[in-house]
C-alpha cells in the first residue's frame, strides 16, 4: 500500500478524533450550534477505513456501524439545531447507539494497534511505542463511555437525593470531563505522531 494513503488515512483518523471529542457551541435561533459535528468525525473514520480495508482487514467488519453511527450523529446534530430532544421512552435506543459506538471504537484503535505491533506503518511507530498509548486511551475510551451510560449517571440527582449525593454526582461527571478531555488529547496526539512516523519511514 502506498505511504501517502496511509498517511491519508491516519489524518482522516486524528481529524475525525477532533470532530468527535472537541466542542465549539455557538448560539443560532435560541438553540446551540456545535460547528465541530461529531458526524464529520464518521465521515473521516469512513473514508480512512475505504483506504486501508484492503491491508487492514478487519476495518471491513466496521463499515456498516460507522454508516449507522454517522447517521445518527447526522440526525441528533440536525434535531439539536431545531430544537428537538431524544424522548425519554427512547433511552434504550440511545443504550443501544453507546453499545455500538462502544464497540466500534475499541475496534477500530485495536486494528490500529494490530498494525503497529506487525509493522504495517513502518518501525518508526514500533520504536515509537505508540501501540501502549493507543492502547491506553481505547480502554479508557470504554471505560470512560460505559461509565456515562450507567443508569446512575442518566439519573438526574439535582430532582432528589441528599445533598451528598448531590455533590458526589457533580464531582464524578467533573471527573469523567477531564479524564475525557485528557484521553482525547493523548489521543489525538498519537494519531498525528503515528502519521508522522509513517512519513519519516525510510525507504527500503
Amino acid at each position: 500500500m502506498k505511504r501517502e494513503d496511509i498517511c491519508r488515512a491516519l489524518s482522516k483518523i486524528a481529524w475525525g478524533y477532533v470532530f468527535l471529542y472537541f466542542n465549539l457551541n455557538f448560539s443560532m435561533g435560541g438553540h446551540q450550534l456545535n460547528v465541530l459535528p461529531d458526524w464529520v468525525c464518521y465521515v473521516n473514520l469512513w473514508g480512512a477505513i475505504l483506504l486501508l480495508e484492503g491491508s487492514l482487514r478487519d476495518l471491513k467488519l466496521l463499515r456498516n456501524f460507522c454508516i449507522f453511527l454517522g447517521a445518527v450523529a447526522c440526525g441528533t446534530w440536525l434535531g439539536a439545531i431545531f430544537g428537538l430532544e431524544l424522548p425519554h421512552a427512547l433511552v434504550l435506543w440511545s443504550l443501544l447507539v453507546t453499545v455500538i459506538s462502544i464497540y466500534f471504537h475499541f475496534q477500530l484503535l485495536t486494528v490500529l494497534v494490530q498494525g503497529i505491533e506487525s509493522g504495517f506503518f513502518g518501525t518508526g511507530a514500533v520504536n515509537a511505542g505508540l501501540s501502549n498509548r493507543l492502547r491506553m486511551c481505547r480502554n479508557l475510551q470504554a471505560v470512560l463511555q460505559t461509565a456515562t451510560a450507567l443508569p446512575v449517571f442518566l439519573w438526574d440527582y439535582r430532582t432528589g437525593g441528599s445533598a451528598a449525593v448531590e455533590g458526589l454526582g457533580g464531582a464524578l461527571v467533573i471527573f469523567l470531563a477531564i479524564a475525557g478531555f485528557i484521553m482525547a488529547l493523548v489521543l489525538v496526539f498519537a494519531l498525528f505522531k503515528l502519521r508522522r512516523c509513517v512519513r519519516e519511514e525510510p525507504d527500503e
